[in-house]
């Protein structure tokens, strides 16, 4: 039960404005109004493996409601923490500040994969071409890999979007991929048992896995979810695969899968496929495509 005089401190990764217009609001449903008790939003940050020697070390953001909320949460904090304590009166700040930190890496990560593949066209190693790179005292780029993982860089830079339109550099670190065909064979309606079907699936399994609760952190589980799954088919109508148009799908893509051997994508015009995706790679698992044609109009296309 809160009572008057109280400390609440949140530490949980929320979207700006959490603490001011959902937490202070549910706690005042005790009959205690916000400055008979303090509230305070400080996130914590660190890493699975090293929580005790981080939650000592690390320097903290303490964004309190006022000024005896501010003092509260330092009173505590400074009886464990050795790292410095920066405050402010404003929740909001310091809400927006956590998310800030997984949003650097998270766009970090993208630019260093974006960049590994731009070497490979380079014949070059960018691994090694990183690490001379970060030997610049203001440069940091991060290694590459096959995306980001664990419960908090996948999720948490969305969340400042959460009362803002502006999300386009984050939104554009993510992978995005149009599978085109869950019908198991060409030109059929049929979805039962079908590749297409079962790689999309697999795709939007491995992102749903990381976002529920108890996901292991970065390292702990193979989930990605970093990529967004967009599906096509122009006979299945099944309402539970949320298909779009084949517009849609090829809006903005990274990638697209070829996974049904439908007339119609055999059909595609490899120019105008060209321009809607923003990658360049379309993966031809039914072997449909005039992959020299295709070339030409400058996608890479990859037979299985």
């Amino acid at each position: 039960m809160l009572r008057a005089d109280d400390t609440v401190i949140l530490e949980s990764t929320v979207p700006p404005r959490t603490t001011s217009e959902v937490l202070a609001p549910v706690l005042e449903r005790s009959g205690l109004c916000v400055g008979e008790f303090s509230l305070a939003y400080s996130p914590e940050t660190v890493l699975p493996g090293n929580v005790l020697a981080e939650l000592r070390e690390n320097d903290r953001a303490i964004g309190g409601v006022d000024e005896r909320s501010v003092a509260s949460a330092v009173a505590l904090y400074e009886s464990f923490v050795g790292g410095d304590l920066r405050t402010t009166t404003d929740p909001t700040l310091a809400e927006f500040v956590k998310l800030l930190q997984n949003t650097y890496r998270d766009v970090n990560i993208a630019l260093a994969n974006e960049v590994t593949m731009i070497a490979h066209d380079y014949g070059l190693n960018a691994r090694e071409a990183i690490g001379l790179a970060n030997h610049h005292p203001r440069v940091n780029i991060h290694q590459p890999g096959p995306g980001v993982g664990g419960h908090c860089i996948p999720i948490d830079p969305l969340f400042l979007g959460h009362a803002s339109d502006r999300l386009d550099l984050i939104e554009r670190a993510r992978a995005t991929v149009a599978v085109l065909g869950v019908a198991y064979k060409g030109n059929v309606a049929d979805a039962r048992e079908s590749p297409g079907l079962r790689l999309a699936e697999t795709l939007q399994q491995r992102a749903r896995a990381a976002r529920a609760p108890g996901a292991e952190g970065m390292g702990g589980t193979d989930a990605d979810p970093a990529i967004d799954v967009r599906l096509h088919d122009p006979y299945v109508t099944d309402s539970h695969l949320a298909l779009v148009s084949l517009q849609e799908a090829l809006s903005g893509a990274d990638a697209a899968v070829i996974a049904t051997d439908h007339d119609e994508y055999a059909a595609l015009d490899p120019a105008e496929v060209a321009a809607q995706l923003d990658g360049e790679t379309v993966i031809d698992a039914k072997g449909i495509l005039d992959a020299a044609a295709w070339e030409a109009a400058g996608v890479t296309v990859v037979e299985l």
